[in-house]
């Protein structure tokens, strides 16, 4: 495990913090999911509409405190997958590392190697939110609310390329073409959001009368991609860090678009509806370039290794490919909100067709949840829920969340599928999410 754990390190999960893009929700929006809560200042980035509700009427500004924070990781389906390709890459490195014997070793790990490049992945998620420039302000005198906000976003994703274990019997040693398949990204945007109002109905001036709401975002956003094919046989521990880093820096790229979201909420006292579709413009980001001009890197060094092993994949297995783009499709997704009364809610939303986040693993999330008000500023709410990819994997979890002293929020997520990692069961999904921010 602890060789994987490092290779995720060294593409950067520990300093650099990511998100919305890649399918985690910040703060309590992990349990509420992208739903028209008003509780929570995210639901602005959920859908710009939302800007109209999120200020109390006896103010003008609400603003977030301090970054709200989300974790979440997933793991395939397959038993003690980071386990068994720590163990293959030091029979790899040295072999007489096993007692096995070497029709053992090649029965074993070329079976396991097969279900590593069927279901073997990891994927790690982290939404970071940046605290004062995440604010709403009512403008009485433009009749419409204005909304700011700017976060940072990452993803890395590891998969198995599988190719058959070998050994070589004049030297004594074990090879294999295998490789780990990383890719990753790192999102930077900032968001600047517009709502009112919509005069589309007659009003009757009648108590908690229904209103509809319009908005749209536009954000800058700066997207950096990479991705890179590493061979099991030069992940020995010696220089992880090092190669995975340069080769990280060689095949990245980065480019800066303009991002369209647009977003309706009914609100009727009772309940609520919102439609959001996100990325109208459908802006397009490359990835670096692997497995070309081989022959210009220096001999016998990881950095050629890796562009050979691309190169393999691509060419002859057709596995993966050397130019690739990450396409933000242009994407809709429905919610509501029903108070059962005045302390008690229920949200569900769902994403209405699939799509592919960062790093090219497929969704298209459901959310249910319920929160419950207390009249008190230590534990002021408690909310549960459930959500399910219904793309790719098709995981599904609950989650868990609770307000502490007014203004903190912590809500976690769990998995319903399980594992084997290090011999002892886990959930394949689970995540945690932070959140500081004024309430009302």
């Amino acid at each position: 495990m602890k060789k994987i754990l490092l290779i995720i390190a060294c593409m950067g999960i520990g300093p650099v913090l990511a998100g919305g893009t890649a399918g985690v929700n910040t703060g309590s929006s992990m349990t509420m999911g992208p739903s028209s809560n008003i509780h929570s200042i995210e639901s602005a980035s959920n859908n710009p509409a939302m800007n109209s509700l999120l200020v109390a009427d006896d103010e003008a500004w609400r603003f977030s405190y301090f970054p709200s924070i989300g974790f979440s990781a997933e793991f395939g389906d397959v038993e003690n997958f980071s386990d068994d390709l720590d163990e293959l890459i030091d029979i790899i490195d040295d072999s007489s590392s096993t007692n096995d014997s070497v029709s053992e070793v090649l029965e074993r790990f070329n079976a396991t190697l097969v279900k590593m490049g069927d279901s073997g992945y990891l994927k790690s998620t982290l939404g970071f939110g940046l605290p004062l420039p995440r604010l709403v302000h009512r403008s009485e005198r433009l009749g419409a609310s204005l909304g700011v906000s700017a976060s940072m976003q990452q993803q890395v994703g590891v998969s198995v390329l599988d190719s058959e274990l070998s050994f070589d019997e004049q030297n004594g040693t074990f090879a294999t073409a295998s490789s780990l398949y990383i890719k990753s990204g790192i999102e930077k945007s900032v968001s600047f959001s517009y709502s009112k109002p919509l005069r589309m109905l007659k009003n009757r001036g009648l108590p908690n009368e229904p209103k509809l709401y319009g908005g749209i975002t536009a954000r800058v956003i700066s997207l950096s991609l990479s991705k890179q094919v590493s061979p099991l046989q030069q992940l020995d521990g010696r220089d992880v860090s090092a190669v995975l880093k340069d080769e990280y820096k060689t095949n990245l790229n980065e480019s800066t678009k303009i991002g369209l979201d647009a977003g309706l909420v009914w609100d009727a006292g009772k309940y609520r509806l919102g439609l959001t579709i996100e990325n109208i413009n459908s802006p397009t980001f490359d990835y670096g370039d692997i497995g070309t001009n081989c022959e210009l890197r220096e001999e016998n060094t990881a950095s050629r290794s890796s562009c050979e092993a691309a190169a393999l994949f691509i060419q002859q297995r057709g596995e993966i490919k050397a130019r690739e783009s990450h396409k933000m499709y242009a994407r809709t997704r429905v919610d509501g909100l029903y108070h059962f009364n005045t302390r008690w809610v229920g949200t569900a939303s769902l994403d209405l067709a699939k799509y592919n986040d960062i790093v090219g693993f497929e969704n298209q999330w459901f959310h249910a949840a319920t929160a419950y008000q207390f009249q008190n500023n230590i534990v002021p709410s408690l909310r549960a829920g459930f959500q399910r990819n219904m793309a790719g994997e098709k995981l599904s979890s609950v989650t868990l969340g609770v307000n502490l002293l007014k203004y903190f929020s912590l809500d976690m997520e769990y998995g319903l599928s399980s594992t084997s990692i290090d011999g002892t069961s886990a959930p394949r999904r689970f995540g945690i999410a932070l959140g500081v921010e004024e309430r009302f």
